[in-house]
């Protein structure tokens, strides 16, 4: 069974971009249900708390944050497999603003569950 990248979306769309929170992202389009979506949201302020403040109609999971070290930025991963509607295009909170929100989509070649290695 194969994974195939399908789309992306992020906010901003290039370099440069101030985004306030909540940072909203528009999916990409003619998706489908059983596709894994992965976000990463990134801004920088140091130990800063990044949530889903949209869910989109998805049932989202936290994975790590990353905060500190010798930088001054927060990073956190989130994802959920896609029910097949968007009830409002999804959005995440951050503490301030110069956020970074970017959507990876893959699609399985037949049908699985979706899950996190923990080992």
């Amino acid at each position: 069974m194969a994974i195939t990248y399908f789309g992306s979306a992020s906010l901003p769309t290039t370099h440069g971009g101030n985004i306030p929170s909540p940072t909203v992202i528009t999916p990409p389009s003619s998706m489908s249900s059983g596709d894994l979506v992965v976000v990463a949201c990134c801004n920088r302020i140091q130990d800063d708390t990044q949530a889903v403040s949209e869910d989109g109609g998805q049932t989202w999971t936290a994975l790590s944050t990353y905060s500190g070290g010798s930088t001054t930025c927060t990073v956190t991963w989130f994802w959920c497999t896609f029910n097949g509607t968007w009830s409002a295009n999804p959005s995440w909170s951050h503490g301030g603003t110069n956020n970074t929100c970017m959507m990876l989509v893959f699609r399985p070649t037949s049908e699985l569950t979706w899950e996190v290695d923990v080992s």
